[in-house]
């Protein structure tokens, strides 16, 4: 039972420390984001660290989001079918989410 409780954290640990190592950026637990790639089923959600460790990249743009709203945004890829866009609130999320369900979900 001890082991469980000393291997889950370093699970975590090694996950984050392979983005620490590599340079890349995660957006924090408590994030916004969407599937950009599947605009008819996206809603945000809360980014936890269960759905971070998912995450293979993310890339962090100050000016990201839709139509130069300038806000922002990481754009994490899980794999070739699944992306998210992740803002730093639910608003700015689910104000993003208007802006390309009304623009026909394309950046």
């Amino acid at each position: 039972m001890k082991t469980k409780k000393i291997l889950a954290p370093l699970g975590a640990l090694l996950v984050f420390s392979h983005y620490a190592a590599a340079g890349a950026a995660l957006p924090d637990s408590g994030w916004y984001g969407f599937d950009w790639l599947h605009p008819e089923n996206a809603e945000c959600v809360k980014m936890t660290k269960k759905l971070l460790a998912r995450f293979k990249s993310c890339e962090y743009r100050a000016d990201g989001g839709f139509a130069g709203d300038n806000v922002e945004t990481y754009e994490c890829t899980v794999n070739e079918h699944v992306q998210y866009l992740v803002f730093k609130n639910k608003k700015i999320c689910n104000d993003q989410l208007d802006v390309m369900e009304s623009i026909g979900g394309s950046l």
